[in-house]
């Protein structure tokens, strides 16, 4: 392959683009040997390429600028059929497989697609059978491109091939998750709002409405930070702020990329109130959509938990999500000193 039919460029500079010929959408995946021989999983980058239509995968070096001189190989009208199938064949003609959802065996395709045109599928991974019948489906749905999560597992035994999924020409995009700006909640007087949750609260025996409890929250960073997976913009679905053992701020929350609806759990500690260095650490995590269901129903289980008022009353909330990290690999994990 010579790769004449490609341009290439700076994706983080931009330079060398010109509207109409090129395109800055990738997606990141993880992949690991065929035999499964490796302990650190590689990085790939799918390139998106308008005209002609191509998706082009190179190899990611830790460290060191991705080479787009020499790329791995590429898909020519690329969401024509079942792009998750053409891709892990492409992958194993280089002796690769492919560890993200779409080659999960707890993901099956369904008849829906990303903002990106891309494949999506049901997580049906639970930590118990009893979950199934409880976890919404607006967090069922991960694309086939997704980060893998801590249960990830080969879909079908070495050599045995993945049936394709039927495409259906009516294939739909995911309804944009409702914001609270746009709730009829937000226009409640407070007390009736504080009246509102209490009731939730109330009655928290009973099944829950998720449909109206799942909202893009506003707060520092919401819609911003980059997905891991596909640089689109996460979302914040809720937070709960703790106090550490040094009486510091700790936030959790839950993100959702608004493009490829991978879930993540953000841990951010905010030491500026103590420290004159005005340090922060904060933390990623991948999890699974049962997961974040659970930690969810946490989260929504304080009143007003985002606010660091009455922090140090949730201690027991503190210990159920330290609990949770404890056994998590992080995707990130960062320190930041203002001074």
């Amino acid at each position: 392959m010579t790769g004449d039919n490609v341009q290439h460029f700076n994706l983080k500079t931009m330079s060398g683009v010109f509207a109409g010929t090129r395109t800055a959408l990738f997606q990141r995946i993880q992949t690991e040997p065929e035999d499964g021989s490796a302990v650190a999983k590689a990085w790939l980058q799918l390139a998106w390429y308008d005209d002609p239509a191509l998706c082009v995968v190179y190899a990611v070096q830790p460290g060191s600028a991705i080479d787009y001189e020499q790329p791995l190989f590429e898909l020519s009208d690329p969401l024509q059929g079942d792009f998750n199938q053409r891709l892990q064949r492409a992958l194993a003609a280089n002796q690769q497989r492919m560890v993200s959802c779409g080659s999960c065996r707890f993901w099956q395709a369904n008849n829906v697609i990303t903002p990106d045109q891309l494949p999506v599928g049901d997580c049906y991974w639970r930590a118990t059978p009893a979950a199934a019948a409880t976890l919404p489906t607006i967090l069922v749905m991960q694309s086939a491109l997704a980060l893998s999560c801590a249960h990830w597992q080969l879909a079908l035994p070495e050599g045995e091939a993945r049936a394709e999924a039927t495409i259906s020409p009516d294939r739909k995009a995911l309804a944009p998750m409702r914001k609270v700006a746009e709730s009829a909640e937000i226009r409640l007087h407070i007390w009736e709002r504080l009246y509102k949750r209490f009731d939730s609260w109330r009655f928290a025996g009973k099944p829950r409405d998720w449909a109206t409890l799942f909202l893009e929250r506003s707060g520092v960073g919401a819609g911003t930070e980059p997905c891991f997976a596909c640089q689109g913009r996460i979302a914040n679905l809720g937070a709960l702020t703790v106090a550490t053992d040094e009486g510091d701020k700790e936030t959790f929350s839950i993100w959702r990329c608004r493009n490829c609806y991978t879930l993540y759990l953000n841990d951010w500690v905010d030491r500026w109130e103590r420290l004159d260095n005005l340090e922060t650490e904060e933390t990623y995590y991948r999890i699974a959509p049962a997961e974040a269901k659970d930690l969810l129903t946490v989260i929504y289980g304080v009143i007003g938990g985002e606010h660091p008022n009455r922090r140090q009353e949730r201690h027991h909330e503190r210990t159920y999500f330290l609990n949770f990290m404890e056994t998590r690999t992080s995707l990130s994990h960062q320190i930041r000193l203002g001074r």
